[in-house]
C-alpha cells in the first residue's frame, strides 16, 4: 500500500488518467489545428505525463483536498515541476524540443509557463473534487481478477508501445543525421568544384595579363581564343568529374526525404512544433514534406445549395481525394455535376413550411476548385 492505495489501484488510475489526458490533448489540438491529431508521445491513446501527474496529485494532495487554496497552489506546483522535468529529460535524451513555451510570458526555459500552470491548478481541483472519487469507485467496483488481467494486459501493451516509440525516435534521429551528413557532403563537393573553377580562372587571368603586355596584337587574339577554349574545357572537366558524385548524393538525400515511415510520420504530426537542437534544418524539411503529402491527398469541393424560395448558398468542403475518384470522368470533360433534392417539413404553430433543397456538387480538374488542406 502507498498512502492508502494499492499498486493495483495506482496502475488503474495511471492508465485512466493517461487516457483522459490523451483525450484532452486531442480535443485541444483538434480545435486549434482544425483536424484530428493523434497527440501524445506514444502511439496508443495514452499520454503518460497525465497518468503520472494524476497519480502524483492524488497521492500528495489528498490530505489537503478540503483547502481549495492549498490544493490549487500544490496542484500548479506539482504539475509544473513534472512538466519541467519531463521536458528537460526528453530534450537531453533525444536532443529535441517536444513543446516550447518560449513565446509565452513568465516561462522557464520554454518548458513551463504561468498560463498553463494556472490551468493545471484548476484542472486538478476538478480532478480531486469531482472526477477522482468517481474513478476510484469504478476501479474498486471492477472484480479483482478481471481487473488484474486487464491491467496486466494494458501494462504489457504500454511497455511494447514505449519500446516501439523509442526505436522510432532513434531511427528518426538517425535519418535526420544522415540527411545532415549528406547535405554537408553536397556542400563540400560544391565548394570544391567552385574552388577548382576559381583557380583555373585565376591562372588564365594571370596569363591574360602577361599576354596583354605583349605588343603583338595577333598573338594576343590567338592566345585569348586559346585561353577561352582551355577555360571552358577545364570548367566542363571539373563539373563532369564531380557530377556523378553530386547526383548520387542528391538522389540519396531525396530518397531519405521521400521515405515513408508510418510511426515517424505520426511523431511529426503529433508534435507540429517539434524542433531538433542538432539537425533543425533537416527536420524542418521532413516536416514540410510530411504536411505537403497530406495536403496533396486532399481536395476542396464547392457545394451549391438552393432552396425552393430561390435562396442559394455556396460552401467549400475539404475531402480526401480517394473519395472523389469515382466522381472523375473518363472523358475529356472537366466537369461533373451531381444533383440531389431533399424535402423537409417544419411545423410552427398551425403553419406548416415545406423547404426543398437542391445540392449540386461540382468537381473540376482545373486548379480553380482545388486548394490545400486547412492544416497550413
Amino acid at each position: 500500500m502507498i498512502l492508502g492505495y494499492s499498486i493495483y489501484e495506482l496502475l488503474w488510475l495511471f492508465f485512466i488518467y493517461a487516457f483522459f489526458g490523451w483525450c484532452i490533448e486531442v480535443v485541444f489540438c483538434g480545435l486549434n489545428e482544425g483536424h484530428f491529431i493523434n497527440r501524445g508521445f506514444l502511439n496508443g491513446p495514452v499520454c503518460p505525463i497525465y497518468g503520472v501527474g494524476g497519480v502524483i496529485v492524488v497521492l500528495c494532495l489528498t490530505p489537503i483536498k478540503d483547502n481549495l487554496f492549498l490544493l490549487f497552489v500544490g496542484s500548479a506546483l506539482l504539475t509544473s515541476i513534472l512538466e519541467l522535468i519531463t521536458g528537460f529529460a526528453l530534450d537531453k535524451i533525444f536532443h529535441a524540443r517536444w513543446w516550447d513555451y518560449t513565446d509565452m510570458p513568465f516561462n522557464i526555459g520554454g518548458y513551463i509557463c504561468l498560463k498553463f500552470s494556472i490551468y493545471w491548478g484548476f484542472v486538478c481541483i476538478a480532478l480531486m473534487k469531482g472526477i477522482h472519487p468517481v474513478i476510484l469507485g469504478f476501479v474498486r467496483f471492477i472484480p479483482h481478477m478481471l481487473g488484474l488481467v486487464a491491467v496486466v494486459f494494458f501494462a504489457a501493451v504500454f511497455v511494447a508501445d514505449v519500446i516501439i516509440t523509442v526505436i522510432t525516435i532513434n531511427n528518426l534521429t538517425k535519418r535526420v543525421k544522415l540527411m545532415n551528413d549528406i547535405a554537408k557532403k553536397i556542400h563540400n563537393v560544391s565548394d570544391e568544384v567552385g574552388e577548382h573553377i576559381y583557380d583555373s580562372a585565376n591562372d588564365i587571368m594571370k596569363k591574360g595579363i602577361e599576354i596583354y603586355n605583349s605588343e603583338n596584337v595577333q598573338e594576343i587574339r590567338e592566345n585569348l581564343d586559346d585561353m577561352k577554349e582551355k577555360y571552358e574545357h577545364k570548367k566542363e572537366e571539373i563539373k563532369s568529374k564531380h557530377k556523378d558524385d553530386l547526383d548520387e548524393l542528391k538522389a540519396k538525400y531525396d530518397n531519405l526525404v521521400k521515405e515513408t515511415h508510418i510511426f515517424q510520420k505520426r511523431i511529426i504530426k503529433a508534435f507540429p512544433n517539434l524542433t531538433s537542437r542538432r539537425y533543425e534544418e533537416q527536420l524542418a524539411k521532413l516536416k514540410e514534406k510530411t504536411w505537403k503529402l497530406k495536403k496533396k491527398n486532399k481536395i476542396s469541393v464547392i457545394v451549391h445549395s438552393t432552396s425552393k424560395a430561390g435562396v442559394s448558398t455556396t460552401k467549400k468542403v475539404t475531402v480526401k481525394k480517394e473519395t472523389m475518384k469515382k466522381a472523375a470522368t473518363k472523358t475529356a470533360s472537366t466537369t461533373k455535376k451531381t444533383t440531389s433534392k431533399k424535402k423537409s417539413t417544419k411545423k410552427t404553430g398551425s403553419v406548416t413550411v415545406t423547404t426543398e433543397t437542391t445540392v449540386v456538387t461540382t468537381v473540376k480538374t482545373c486548379l480553380l476548385y482545388t486548394s490545400p488542406s486547412p492544416r497550413d
